[in-house]
């Protein structure tokens, strides 16, 4: 029994090491290599679902690819235009935000704080932070320009490189997932394909779900803030949709969006314009909370709103803004381990064995 134990955690450890070994060797694409595994991962049931129908695996992958080409080049077409155009109009109004900033809120939180800590010597001055930023144009372009390339190169290689690997994947994705279940010792075979199943519904659970939220929200944002007459209402909402990939965190992006296109419209003092964006905002968190995520996650997740803030909090502090967007998933496949953990702990001897009477 010893022995037999010895051996289970000498192949774990030896799995894990591995593991860590092959991300080392390939952190130079294990970004575009994780996405392209999650797109994978998330697509696969499709193609399934297209070869039970009699379709050949490569024709189902290729209508599928051929389907989101032409969707992301419509979005780009006839889509991308309007929200290139809004953001100009978001761009312009940002010296009108510094200058009132400066001239109206700044001075007013100067003069509140003077009242309980005296007179302050420092102040307040978004213009002369940004020129003191700026004040080598030259100097700056030329940096900005190195770092765009920078940027470009290094967003442009997964962008090509993760549709190629997800096809790669997914033409053998069952060939890949049966070649790792026949490494693992038949002793513990099946108990370890139990619990993967029950991690992979909940894992693609949560992740379509959370999917369909944000499909939803924006849909529902970009509505609103239209009906609000909001100005550069699409994009606001996209931004706010999107930003409900971190929960909770698209009332504060939705709130400060709003209040910043109110400050710099023309009329400053009719703030009541700003009441018919807040409302939409608490409704559509109504909508959320009443019906999409009930209906659309269930009872999947499970995560009570204390775990999430703190999980998103963790998660960003270990791993950045992958942390922050993983946070959910792993927090949920964590809570489904620990709800089986503790089912078979109340199942065990250990728990069920009962006190000696003396």
């Amino acid at each position: 029994m010893k022995t037999h134990r010895n051996q289970v955690i000498f192949f774990f450890l030896s799995l894990f090491i591995g593991i860590v070994t092959l991300v080392i060797l390939l952190k130079s694409i294990f970004i575009p290599l994780t996405m392209a595994y999650a797109i994978s991962y998330i697509l696969n049931p499709t193609i399934k679902s297209l070869e039970a129908k009699g379709i050949p695996r490569i024709r189902s992958l290729s209508y599928l690819f051929v389907f989101i080409i032409i969707l992301i080049l419509g979005i780009i077409l006839f889509i991308l235009p309007y929200i290139v155009d809004q953001l100009e109009v978001l761009i312009k109004r940002i010296p009108f935000f510094i200058a009132y900033m400066d001239n109206q809120i700044f001075p007013k939180i100067l003069k509140f704080s003077a009242q309980f800590l005296g007179p302050l010597k420092f102040n307040i001055n978004m213009n002369q932070f940004f020129s003191e930023v700026f004040q080598d144009p030259l100097n700056f372009a030329l940096e900005g320009i190195s770092k765009s390339i920078h940027v470009i190169f290094y967003w442009a290689v997964p962008v090509i490189i993760t549709p190629v690997f997800s096809f790669l994947i997914l033409k053998d994705y069952e060939k890949y997932k049966n070649k790792f279940y026949s490494l693992i010792p038949m002793s513990f075979r099946t108990k370890l394909q139990g619990v993967t199943q029950i991690l992979d519904h909940t894992l693609r659970s949560v992740l379509k779900g959370q999917i369909l939220i944000v499909g939803c929200m924006t849909m529902l944002y970009c509505i609103g803030f239209m009906l609000c007459d909001l100005p550069a209402a699409l994009v606001i909402g996209i931004i706010t949709g999107f930003a409900r990939l971190v929960p909770y965190l698209d009332i504060f992006v939705g709130l400060a969006l709003t209040l910043f296109m109110q400050v710099t419209n023309n009329d400053l003092d009719s703030w009541l314009n700003l009441l018919w964006p807040v409302l939409t905002i608490l409704i559509i968190q109504g909508i959320d909370g009443a019906f999409l995520t009930p209906k659309i996650l269930g009872q999947v997740s499970g995560l009570p709103p204390l775990v999430i803030l703190i999980s998103i909090f963790v998660f960003g502090d270990w791993l950045g803004v992958y942390g922050v967007l993983l946070a959910v998933p792993t927090m949920a496949l964590i809570a489904m381990l620990l709800k089986n953990l503790i089912k078979q702990y109340r199942l065990s001897y250990f728990y069920m064995e009962k006190e000696d009477k003396l």
